[in-house]
């Protein structure tokens, strides 16, 4: 596509719904699901619309793929196993490996720029499941959970600064939507 808007060209044709496209670091590759096949799947296509391979197809829907920096890892969020958990499927490989194992609901996973965290929301607290969404970060390797929100309204969709020094986040806590910032260990909010 051209900076004008125009030049469009269809990378992909199905009948279904498909979202959350995700450039690669090397920009050669764009992830994003699919419900082509029953439920929703991550899946490849070369810039060119060719080359196009399923990366996920365990029963229930994966979502949300999001590149690590160095494009060797892709986290992205799955109900496979009945609930919304966050997985990461190493590029080389192939392996899946699940990250959160929670029955709460853990979803938009978010690389730091040095790709050594992950940020996301989640409805867990202490005691379980409290239906709050609030704002986490973990180790690339999912260790090391920290809750970095405590807030009575919702906070969703976590996105790192370019420089890894502040957290952005989509903030209910008055009533409606709005973007709130703070620092990496949860301080500092604005």
């Amino acid at each position: 596509i051209a900076s004008n808007g125009e030049d469009l060209e269809r990378l992909t044709s199905n009948d279904t719904l498909e979202g959350s496209p995700q450039w690669s670091p090397d920009g050669q590759r764009i992830a994003f699901w699919s419900f082509r096949d029953g439920d929703a799947d991550i899946y490849l296509v070369g810039v060119d619309g060719t080359g196009e391979v399923n990366l996920t197809s365990a029963p229930g829907w994966d979502f949300n793929p999001t590149w690590s920096p160095d494009g060797t890892m892709m986290a992205f969020q799955s109900e496979r196993d009945g609930n919304s958990e966050l997985y990461v499927i190493d590029m080389e490989t192939g392996v899946q490996r699940r990250l959160t194992n929670n029955p709460s609901f853990d979803g938009s996973p978010a690389w730091s720029p040095d790709g050594q965290r992950l940020l996301f929301h989640s409805d867990r607290d202490e005691r379980g499941r409290d239906g709050n969404f609030e704002v986490y970060s973990m180790s690339a390797d999912g260790t090391g959970v920290q809750r970095l929100t405590r807030q009575r309204g919702r906070d969703l969709a976590p996105a790192w600064s370019g420089d890894g020094d502040t957290v952005f986040y989509v903030s209910w806590m008055e009533g409606n939507p709005d973007v709130l910032s703070m620092s990496p260990d949860g301080t500092g909010g604005r």
